[in-house]
């Protein structure tokens, strides 16, 4: 038998947040809140989906979702299939890579959609894959499915020619596992992850490498926000 156990403690609450097929984030983020906080609960769909509303100790399609705590609360977010979501463009494309750790560790494996298998670089920096998606496309969303050596800094980039590449995402706090990267707007027929720093000693090792998006280079100017 397995019980956990939380004192109560007079004036605090617990906030106990849930969802399938997406994430909540809670601001600010605490243990336990005092009697009166005020929290704000923002919900993210992963790719594929769409956010449909709370349920529990909330309900209402508002989001974020603000709440004062003056009890335990739990609280859920909905999410259903999106009928408008991009279509993945990147599985079975032809793929390349700067190094591999080994022959087996081929960056074709980082776009096969299969969970056992995966590219890895050698362990240095700035090392790099890319697929080419065999015509130019709408991109508009990416997954990275991380091995244990993930990117701690990395950029997403898109190329027309394989030669001048153009950043559309950075990220230089990474914390690896699975990253969904949205609301992306731009176009290129192959689309790169650049390693810039590893999170490991390790070289850089994905299991996935998915691009979303929309056949037709239908897309306007897009910035490359740092996160």
């Amino acid at each position: 038998y397995v019980r956990i156990y939380g004192k109560e403690i007079p004036g605090t609450w617990f906030l106990t947040k849930s969802t399938v097929n997406g994430s909540v984030v809670a601001r600010p983020r605490e243990n336990r809140y005092k009697n009166g906080s005020v929290v704000s609960l923002q919900a993210y769909p992963l790719i594929g989906y769409r956010f449909a509303g709370w349920s529990g100790d909330a309900s209402g399609t508002n989001n974020p979702l603000v709440v004062t705590m003056d009890a335990h609360k739990q609280i859920e977010a909905q999410f259903e299939p999106d009928p408008n979501a991009p279509e993945l463009l990147s599985e079975g494309k032809v793929a390349r890579a700067s190094s591999l750790e080994d022959v087996s560790l081929g960056p074709e494996n980082a776009v096969d959609g299969k969970k056992d298998t995966r590219w890895s670089s050698v362990f240095s920096d700035s090392e790099w894959l890319y697929v080419d998606l065999g015509e130019t496309n709408l991109i508009e969303a990416v997954r990275i499915e991380w091995e244990n050596a993930y990117a701690k800094e990395y950029d997403i980039q898109v190329s027309t020619d394989g030669v001048s590449w153009k950043s559309i995402h950075g990220a230089r706090n990474g914390k690896g596992h699975v990253e969904d990267i949205v609301g992306i707007c731009a176009t290129g027929r192959y689309v790169r992850l650049l390693g810039i720093k590893r999170g490991t000693e390790w070289g850089y090792s994905l299991f996935e490498f998915k691009v979303y998006g929309r056949k037709g280079p239908l897309a306007p100017e897009s910035k490359a926000p740092i996160r």
